[in-house]
This record gives C-alpha cells, structure tokens and sequence, in this order.
C-alpha cells in the first residue's frame, strides 16, 4: 500500500512531500529555486546510481541563501561577489561552474583580489558542498523508501504515518535519521 501511494504522489516537487522536504532540508538553504525537484526513487530501488535526481530550470538567488545555515561562509565570497558571478547548475542539481555574468572594473584591486581568491582557494569548496549536498538529498529520499519496503517491524508505524500524512512522514523520517547520527558520534 505504501509504494502504491507513492506512486500516487508522483515524481516531483511540490506533489510529493518527501522530494518537497528533500529539496526544501537541502537546496533551499542554498538559496536554489527551481521548477521541480526530480526522481523516481521507485524506480532506484535496487539501483541507486543508475537513477539521478533532478532540478527543473534551476537558479540561485543570492539574497535567499539562508545565513543560519552550516555552510553559509562557504557561500559568503559567492554572494560578495553575486553581482559578478554566478553559479551554473548541471541537471542533477549540483553546481557545474561558476559563470562571469559582469566584468569588474580592472582598476579595483580589492574586487580583483576577491575574485582571485574566489578563484584560487575558495571555489572548490562551493562545488565540494553543491556536491554533497545533491548526494545526501538523494539519500534522504532513498532512505524514506527504504522505510517503506524495509520487513523490518519497526518501520511499520513509520508506514503508517506515511499512509496518514506523507509530509509527517517526511518530518519524522528526517528527524529519526539524524537522530540515529547523533547517537553514533
């Protein structure tokens, strides 16, 4: 029952909850907007790699990057330099490359320093983060199907709760994931 209501979510945000909650745990503190988010998990069940996950017309928007977020000072020489450069997304989320949309002024050394620094020690660690963020949404969506075919019995009321209320569903799982991390370290 619980794959046949999936199936009935569908493939995309907002539709399915736990891609909406994939995308909004994941991409939206990086101040990514998009279409739709992407990726029929049911059918990487048994093949996780051969199945990609997906955002629909991606696009960053500097001013939406969420300053409490983790990984916010990776992004900060990104947003500084925002009327500059921008980021490009590939089609599985993750950031490609870093475009040149203005030239700066050539006479204004600190610009100029802070793309070279961008360029030389910082950008790296953008793409690293863009990166890691699309693997673990994938993850997270994974594990959120694996709850539901699991034969495990302790997953049978996460079950429930996703025959309920899949957006619950979503919060729960999340919370019982990193809870699980948490008691590890």
């Amino acid at each position: 029952m619980a794959l046949a209501r999936w199936n009935e979510l569908g493939v995309s945000t907002p539709v399915n909850p736990v891609l909406q909650m994939a995308f909004d745990l994941y991409f939206a503190p990086m101040g990514v907007a998009c279409d739709a988010l992407v990726y029929d998990a049911l059918s990487a069940i048994g093949n996780r790699d051969a199945v990609q996950l997906r955002l629909v017309s991606p696009r960053w928007i500097p001013s939406k990057v969420d300053t409490t977020w983790s990984q916010y000072p990776v992004f900060e020489p990104l947003i500084e330099l925002s009327d500059y450069i921008s980021p490009v997304f590939g089609e599985d989320g993750a950031i490609s490359e870093v475009t040149v949309i203005n030239q700066p002024d050539e006479n204004d050394a600190l610009l100029i320093k802070k793309f070279q620094l961008f360029e030389n020690e910082q950008a790296d660690r953008v793409f690293e983060v863009s990166d890691t963020i699309v693997s673990a949404a994938k993850i997270y969506i994974d594990a959120c199907v694996e709850l539901l075919v699991t034969n495990d019995p302790s997953a049978l009321e996460f079950v429930e709760d996703f025959l309920k209320n899949p957006r619950q569903f979503a919060l729960l799982a999340f919370d019982a994931f990193t809870r699980k991390i948490d008691n590890k370290r």
